[in-house]
């Protein structure tokens, strides 16, 4: 018998394969890379096609998503206003939603003024949109700014019955984002 590993395959054959496998492995990828980059530009074109057809689409998913964000603001808010719940969590949870807030305005601001074109356009949905931007800031500005001492608010009219009716109200602001100014539809 001959030695180990010097069976079928082992010889001068195995070596002349193996000059062939770097080749065939070429003629493997090759059609890959093909179709991911056919992928990508066939990506790329409907990306321009879908900004020539609705320019402003990035501008109003940025705005629905900050004010989205502040709704879930508001709703943190009211839970102040719930005598069942703990200050101490409710403010844990408000200052990390008013970070997610104070991030979803930077992203609108990026995408409203980073180009100037919405800025600078008279077409009213650009003048919406920088308007309802504009405000919903202001309304952040609002809440933000005015501060209660919660836990003299409770123990002063926690046996009224009128904290969960202001809680329900802001639920219910919270539940309808519309621009301010639009009045109650009905």
């Amino acid at each position: 018998m001959g030695r180990p590993g010097r069976g079928r395959g082992h010889g001068r054959s195995a070596q002349r394969g193996a000059g062939a496998g770097p080749a065939a492995a070429l003629n493997r990828v090759l059609p890959h890379a093909g179709l991911l980059l056919l992928g990508g530009l066939w990506y790329a074109g409907l990306a321009l096609l879908v900004h020539r057809v609705r320019p402003y689409r990035p501008a109003q998913q940025a705005l629905g998503e900050c004010i989205h964000a502040l709704a879930r603001f508001l709703e943190l808010k009211a839970r102040f206003y719930d005598s069942d719940t703990a200050l101490d969590d409710d403010y844990r949870q408000l200052v990390a939603q008013q970070v997610v807030v104070n991030e979803k305005q930077e992203a609108v601001r990026d995408v409203l003024f980073r180009t100037r074109q919405i800025v600078s356009e008279t077409t009213s949905i650009g003048r919406r949109l920088v308007l309802t931007f504009v405000e919903t800031v202001d309304l952040y500005e609002r809440i933000t700014a005015t501060y209660y001492d919660y836990a003299t608010v409770r123990a002063t009219y926690g046996g009224s019955g009128v904290l969960p009716e202001v809680a329900a109200l802001i639920r219910h602001l919270a539940a309808e984002p519309r621009p301010p100014g639009r009045g109650h539809p009905g």
